[in-house]
């Protein structure tokens, strides 16, 4: 397999599309997040945790969101598992792959803004209100990867 063989350039543009968004969400969100909650004393952290999580979380929004994480990652690993181990010969599943990819890109993105009033909750009050709009950010950054992937795949694709 080359360089320039279909395949691997599917490949390629279904990985950086697909890891942009989850590095802006790892380095942008959740690692500082993260941070921001290790730094706070254990006491007032314990306090924060039993004040903050007395309220019920297993509402129907909550458990709506997990399923749409679970499923955009089950759909975007399928479609990723097409992409990468496609045979050099079925040039169709390479390129069917890509609204698998950017649906679950979709479903990733709904999922995350879904959650967003429960962390906005949890981290306004032990943080403050600066964590809440870069999820938002990055959540936005995923769709637009997964409208990317989307429009790629209603463009036709030179054979040759």
């Amino acid at each position: 397999m080359a360089w320039d063989d279909a395949q691997v350039r599917a490949g390629l543009i279904a990985v950086i599309a697909l890891l942009g968004p989850g590095l802006l969400l790892e380095l942008y969100w959740y690692m500082p997040r993260s941070h921001a909650m290790l730094t706070l004393p254990f006491e007032e952290y314990i306090a924060w945790r039993t004040a903050h999580f007395d309220k019920p979380y297993r509402t129907l929004s909550v458990l709506a969101a997990l399923a749409l994480l679970l499923l955009g990652n089950a759909v975007t690993l399928f479609g990723l598992w097409k992409v990468l181990f496609a045979s050099e010969t079925e040039a169709a599943v390479v390129s069917a792959a890509y609204p698998l990819l950017g649906v679950g890109s979709l479903l990733l993105s709904s999922g995350t803004v879904t959650l967003i009033p429960y962390f906005r909750r949890a981290d306004e009050a032990a943080l403050g209100p600066k964590f809440a709009a870069r999820q938002l950010i990055a959540a936005i950054s995923l769709a637009a990867a997964g409208g990317f992937l989307l429009i790629l795949s209603v463009v036709p694709t030179p054979v040759g």
